[in-house]
């Protein structure tokens, strides 16, 4: 069946749209680990340059004579030392301390005011600049500082005499808080991200977040990433399980460009798809709805011929029925009047139509016909009513009638239609109508009782979906499923007039609700909420969100944006993109045109939203009215932006298009930085 066939090509779009998806996301953490090594690798080749500057200075500065071992330091000199040293000291940022040494390791002078006798002569890199005339520059991995007592990683210089044997070491703490934790805590690492810079043996020299105890320690004794380090690799992408935690990241590093350094980030795999698996389970679920409609559609369908019998069976009957059959809409107006209805009252269809239902209704049941109007706006159906109706003759006749609600497509009830039948013509059959009624009542009384047992039923398991799935895909697919259901069950309530036409129509129109569950399933990454919208910020999102408003609708979407710093909370981020989502929608939905202009920008502290279009606009003084239809309307819009202190200006006429401009005080950024600090410290 053509129907099946449509759900097959559904269900392998959805597998191959899941493989896709993966694909981009591991695509994506690759890229953003290569990114972050970048920017790690140039944030510690540029500490170690003015590092590096500063230690140069002291050298040119110091005179060989002051690390003489044969005459002491004189007081005076070692005051002038001490003062350049804490000149140094803050003009470079990120120093802690600035110690000199001697070549016994005595520190003679520091920045900082130093212990007498301190003498750093144990210290690795020292010994390594002592031991090795050619090792003008040495870097440590983290210690703790004897002077300033604050972790730090040091750079020290070899200072040789005129003779150009080792006179000592000049070094500079380079503090982690004060150089690189604050730096690494800034980035969008996620729960299980690591940053890290390593020597060509693999040895950590500093590690965020920090763990002491293997600072200055070979990771592992051999693996893929000691493997690359030693080969000379100046940069890669290895994705391996950590030695330290053995969480499974996708590793990126860089050599810093001129220092035997390696800068290293780990992104974590899982936590990357976390969001695609939501996505997964979203479609399995939806690819599962689809087939339980694919089943009604295919029951449907073998009832079908069923039906087509019974309607010959009862056609006869509906064609020699003399009872009234009439509709009308909901201020009275008749817009249709059937043969019965001719016979029974007297008036033409060309005499009733257009006119007043009232023209039939006796003054003293005007009451009852507006109680009875009521209920049907209410969408509540009437039967076995008794009244009084007047003929074109003027004689009152005593009708038996059944009052219905008519829907629209969307299930709003705009019409009403009577059925009314002679009392009195049925009087020798008084018995026989009686027990019959008695029937035709327990008959709806059961029917009714199951339709509502359903109805909770299916009530309840709306309920259970909507806690599992996020709000706007089961609204949409529910609201299409629903109306699955209610054609299905029209197909069991079928008039005796209605014909085979209408069956086939009953089922395109399914058909075409199926089609519209098929849509709605491919719109799944702009009903939830999107991943790149934590990870990157709300500009990248607004960007992503006008890539996917095209591929999905159609709707080219320009985006501006000034490139000014827009820090704002997760709260505030999350309302401006659906609201922005919505207004773009709106263009897509009622602006009758295929393009929209997004600008971004930041004036006078205030984050600025401008969603624009040439379409055929609106009065924007109906924004202001909530929508009917509930929803995340205009009113809405302006209620939730209003929420976080934010406000929304609407310009707007009939075909002079639409202007929509969202404003919102971007946050202090001191705050800024404590939210970011929290979110990548969790």
């Amino acid at each position: 069946m053509v129907v099946w066939l449509v759900i097959a090509m559904f269900i392998g779009y959805l597998f191959v749209s899941l493989a896709n998806s993966r694909r981009h996301t591991e695509q994506r953490i690759q890229d953003q680990a290569r990114s972050y090594a970048r920017l790690v690798e140039e944030h510690a080749s540029a500490t170690f340059n003015r590092t590096n500057v500063a230690l140069l200075a002291v050298v040119d500065q110091l005179d060989p004579l002051d690390l003489s071992l044969v005459k002491p330091l004189s007081e005076t000199r070692r005051a002038a030392i001490k003062k350049m040293l804490r000149s140094h000291l803050q003009r470079t940022e990120g120093i802690v301390a600035m110690p000199l040494a001697n070549a016994h390791g005595v520190v003679i002078a520091d920045a900082i005011e130093a212990p007498a006798g301190l003498n750093l002569s144990d210290r690795d890199h020292f010994q390594l600049l002592k031991k090795d005339p050619r090792a003008r520059l040495s870097i440590s991995h983290a210690i703790l500082g004897r002077v300033s007592h604050k972790w730090g990683v040091m750079l020290g210089r070899r200072i040789d005499l005129p003779d150009g044997s080792f006179g000592g070491m000049i070094s500079a703490n380079l503090g982690l808080d004060e150089n690189f934790t604050y730096f690494y805590s800034t980035l969008s690492l996620g729960k299980d991200g690591a940053v890290s810079l390593r020597d060509p043996d693999d040895r950590l020299l500093m590690r965020y977040p920090v763990v002491e105890k293997l600072l200055g320690k070979q990771i592992a004794s051999s693996g893929p990433i000691k493997e690359r380090l030693q080969a000379g690799d100046t940069e890669g992408l290895i994705v391996i399980a950590s030695a330290i935690d053995n969480i499974e990241r996708v590793f990126a590093f860089r050599r810093l460009k001129r220092y035997p350094v390696y800068a290293a980030v780990g992104l974590s795999l899982d936590e990357a798809l976390i969001s695609w698996r939501h996505d997964r389970n979203a479609a399995a679920l939806g690819g599962l709805l689809v087939i339980l409609a694919g089943i009604f559609i295919t029951i449907a369908l073998r009832r079908q011929d069923l039906a087509e019998n019974k309607l010959k069976a009862l056609g006869s009957v509906v064609e020699s029925s003399q009872d009234a059959i009439t509709t009308a809409d909901l201020n009275g107006i008749l817009t249709s009047w059937n043969g019965g209805a001719e016979y029974l009252y007297g008036y033409t269809a060309e005499e009733m139509l257009g006119k007043p239902v009232t023209l039939i209704v006796p003054p003293d049941q005007t009451e009852i016909y507006n109680r009875w109007l009521k209920a049907c706006r209410d969408g509540e159906s009437l039967t076995n009513l008794e009244a009084v109706r007047v003929t074109k003759e003027g004689r009152r006749i005593d009708v038996s009638m059944t009052v219905s609600p008519v829907r629209d497509a969307q299930g709003h009830v705009d019409a009403y239609s009577v059925i009314a039948r002679d009392i009195t013509e049925r009087k020798r059959l008084e018995a026989q109508v009686q027990q019959f009624n008695i029937e035709l009542e327990q008959q709806v009384w059961q029917r009714t009782a199951q339709l509502r047992t359903l109805s909770k039923k299916l009530t309840m398991a709306e309920e259970k979906e909507r806690r599992n799935l996020s709000q706007d895909l089961h609204d949409d697919l529910g609201q299409i499923l629903a109306m699955v259901k209610l054609k299905l069950t029209s197909l069991e309530l079928l008039d005796n007039g209605d014909s085979r036409e209408t069956l086939r129509t009953q089922v395109r129109e399914m058909e075409t609700l199926v089609d519209q569950a098929n849509r709605s399933v491919r719109s799944l990454s702009l009903q939830l909420s999107p991943p790149v919208l934590h990870q990157f910020g709300l500009v990248p999102a607004l960007e992503w969100l006008a890539e996917e408003l095209q591929r999905a609708y159609g709707l080219k979407v320009n985006v501006s944006d000034d490139g000014q710093p827009k820090p704002l909370g997760q709260a505030s981020s999350n309302t401006l993109f659906r609201a922005v989502r919505e207004l773009l929608l709106n263009v897509h939905k009622h602006a009758k045109i295929g393009k929209a202009d997004l600008d971004i920008s930041v004036v006078n502290d205030r984050l600025l939203l401008s969603v624009s279009d040439r379409g055929i606009g609106f009065d924007a003084a109906k924004a202001a009215i909530p929508s009917a239809a509930g929803g995340f309307g205009l009113f809405s819009v302006r209620e939730r932006i209003g929420y976080i202190g934010g406000e929304m200006h609407i310009d707007s006429s009939p075909d002079d298009g639409t202007v929509v401009v969202l404003s919102l005080p971007l946050e202090r950024r001191k705050k800024w930085r404590s939210e970011n600090d929290t979110a990548a410290s969790g």
